[in-house]
């Protein structure tokens, strides 16, 4: 006998965390030579082959005593970072080039009218006089 209640899909609410995730990552700044280091902090759901991380903002986000995973990523390279920022240090590079307006709005209308399909000729119907017959 078949069990009447239909099976759902168990949602990210309903599943127990198993651990808090501590994700570690860098960012190597090209201009000045330093490393940054930032972290993020995540609970930890699986589920099957599923995994989730629901991130944790807050202490009050801190509900259960459970093991913390700390997991340390690549780190990624910037050319420039918030530290080494100064006004005026592009001052040196060119400036991008102009957007020539009137001459793209010509463009346009001209692409415009080209490519405006044609209203269809129409047929003139022969007209027929009492003569003809």
């Amino acid at each position: 006998m078949s069990d009447p209640t239909p099976k759902t899909l168990v949602t990210n609410q309903k599943l127990p965390p198993i651990a808090y995730q501590v994700q570690l990552r860098s960012t190597f700044c090209q201009r000045c030579q330093a490393t940054h280091e930032y972290s993020e902090t995540f609970e930890l759901r699986v589920y099957r082959n599923f995994k989730n991380l629901t991130p944790i903002r807050t202490m009050a986000d801190v509900n259960y005593n459970m093991p913390i995973n700390v997991v340390k990523s690549n780190p990624t390279i910037t050319p420039f970072c918030h530290e080494c920022v100064k006004p005026g240090m592009f001052n040196h590079l060119p400036r991008p080039p102009a957007l020539d307006v009137r001459v793209a709005s010509d463009l346009w209308q001209t692409d415009l009218v080209r490519n405006t399909p044609k209203p269809p000729e129409k047929k003139k119907r022969a007209t027929f006089t009492l003569d003809d017959l």
